[in-house]
């Protein structure tokens, strides 16, 4: 992955947060809840600087995140990002609750799965 970056100086220079976040410091744990997690309301901004999740969204996150701490979803970052991640992970969100065509997603998931390797 690392190479991939280092063939575009351009995308290298975007990808600033990657080489900051996978420090094996509290340093991006500390940034990141800064200022009431601030970083996470810049981050998931898109460039004209709208927000990409509603408000009470953004807010479960940082409670969450303040109450569980940082450090395990910056681990996983960090060992995707070194390579020691085995397989992928996908996220369905749903609010908790199960899908109401459990059919459909399954079909979506097994159609996915199929073309993608793990």
């Amino acid at each position: 992955m690392y190479r991939k970056f280092m063939k575009s100086w351009r995308q290298y220079l975007r990808s600033w947060y990657m080489f900051f976040f996978s420090l094996p410091t509290p340093l991006p744990e500390w940034a990141l809840a800064g200022n009431d997690y601030f970083m996470l309301d810049y981050l998931y901004r898109t460039g004209d600087g709208r927000p990409l999740l509603a408000d009470e969204h953004m807010e479960a996150y940082k409670y969450t995140f303040q109450h569980n701490g940082l450090t395990a979803p910056l681990n996983w970052y960090r060992a995707n990002l070194a390579g020691r991640q085995k397989g992928s992970t996908i996220v369905v969100e749903n609010g908790g609750r199960a899908p109401e065509c459990p059919d459909l997603v399954n079909q979506y998931m097994r159609k996915f799965l199929t073309h993608h390797s793990l």
